[in-house]
């Protein structure tokens, strides 16, 4: 039970010992004097479980079978889904194989068999070489002179230790005993 129920239950115990009025218990739990009088009456038939919600702790009605959720990951499982989002399987599964599921319960079953994952997920799963440019792009000094364009590389600009700390973590996550080579000697030092 729930401190909500209990403090239905008390609302409603004051109510039938006449402590308080059926329109002052309504208003206390807000609901209306009428279901206050359903409450009450299935309070004298139950006792206090008559206030917890009868499913609770059990399946919902509208909960669809493990057969349908398995069919429908398996399908998703296929070469042609695998880059499908939530609401496009949801709207694939319903148009293509008439399973009709919301596009929630879709990304759960998704995320439970592990076909999807959450944007904030996959950042974190970045690969070496595309966080590496990123860090030497940092490390990059880009200058103009006589109009000519260039880019150096050197062990001495300004964000040399930011650079040095992300490179450290970069390292520290590479696989292997000596990890991986650096793309460019002298900027990684």
């Amino acid at each position: 039970m729930t401190q909500r129920d209990r403090d239905r239950l008390v609302a409603l115990k004051k109510a039938k010992k006449g402590l308080i009025t059926q329109r002052q218990a309504a208003e206390e739990i807000g609901q209306t004097e009428r279901h206050v009088r359903r409450l009450l009456k299935r309070l004298k038939g139950k006792g206090d479980g008559a206030l917890v919600h009868a499913l609770r702790g059990r399946q919902s009605n509208r909960k669809l079978d493990e057969k349908t959720k398995q069919k429908a990951l398996e399908i998703l499982g296929r070469a042609v889904c695998r880059n499908f989002g939530p609401t496009l399987a949801a709207e694939y599964l319903a148009s293509q194989h008439d399973i009709h599921a919301g596009r929630e319960t879709v990304r759960s079953w998704m995320v439970e068999g592990k076909l999807w994952r959450a944007s904030r997920q996959r950042i974190d799963q970045a690969t070496l070489a595309t966080s590496r440019l990123r860090f030497l792009f940092v490390a990059a000094k880009i200058w103009r002179h006589a109009g000519r364009t260039g880019v150096s590389y050197s062990d001495h600009y300004e964000e040399k230790g930011v650079f040095e700390r992300l490179m450290d973590r970069l390292r520290r996550i590479a696989p292997g005993a000596q990890g991986y080579a650096p793309l460019m000697v002298p900027a990684l030092r």
